[in-house]
């Protein structure tokens, strides 16, 4: 993080958390000291040192503290991605097909599974809040209908549940964007909402008109996969 440029960008992407089995925002294991997101450290690289203001260490520490100097970048923690949106890495490297978003948000029925939406939502808070990020980046792929899309180490799961990714990742939306407001106006702050969204024509017309648009502050269009 001290290699960054900081005077010269207004937002940082910290990929990826991921859902864990609880269906919370996670980085594994935060008591670990090999754990680059809140352990490790770099003894003797200038500006790496860590800062003793905060309890942990690793990547977040240095961004939290580069931002005391650049207050102006806003960083979020982005969860997801294209390996862990069905699924996360434990500590030891295994990927486990928990279900990920898809569990997360669709029972196995089809309807809304309100009570891991509820878990993730207020993790999300109290995650931003512990690590001092301004924003979570949704990046769930893919919520859409079409079949056999995202990772093929899922479809056992995504498939089944195609039906109803839409409509419960709207729900999800909605869950985080009313969450999020709420602590932002407790602690006197805006917290950001934002996707990454896909490109492709195939993924999109499987995804309706895209609803979840009226609870973000804005989308990162994955445009590497336009074609």
């Amino acid at each position: 993080a001290s290699n960054i440029p900081w005077a010269q960008l207004t937002h940082i992407n910290y990929a990826f958390a991921h859902v864990d089995g609880a269906n919370k925002l996670s980085v594994g294991n935060v008591n670990d000291p090999n754990n680059p997101a809140t352990g490790i450290t770099w003894p003797g690289v200038a500006g790496a040192e860590m800062d003793p203001a905060f309890s942990y260490k690793g990547h977040f520490n240095l961004l939290s503290k580069y931002k005391k100097q650049f207050p102006q970048v806003k960083t979020l923690v982005s969860v997801g991605g294209w390996a862990e949106t069905g699924g996360y890495f434990d500590d030891a490297g295994k990927r486990i097909a928990s279900g990920g978003f898809y569990t997360m948000t669709t029972n196995a029925d089809g309807s809304a599974n309100t009570a891991g939406i509820s878990a993730f939502a207020d993790s999300a808070v109290a995650f931003l809040r512990q690590y001092g990020f301004d924003g979570v980046d949704i990046d769930y792929e893919y919520a859409t209908s079409m079949k056999d899309a995202g990772n093929p180490d899922d479809f056992a799961i995504s498939n089944a549940r195609r039906g109803s990714l839409v409509k419960n990742y709207v729900v999800l939306m909605q869950a985080l964007r009313a969450r999020l407001d709420a602590a932002g106006q407790a602690d006197a702050k805006h917290y950001m909402l934002t996707v990454a969204a896909p490109a492709s024509g195939y993924l999109l017309r499987g995804m309706e008109n895209y609803q979840v648009t009226q609870y973000l502050d804005y989308v990162n269009i994955m445009s590497y996969d336009l074609h």
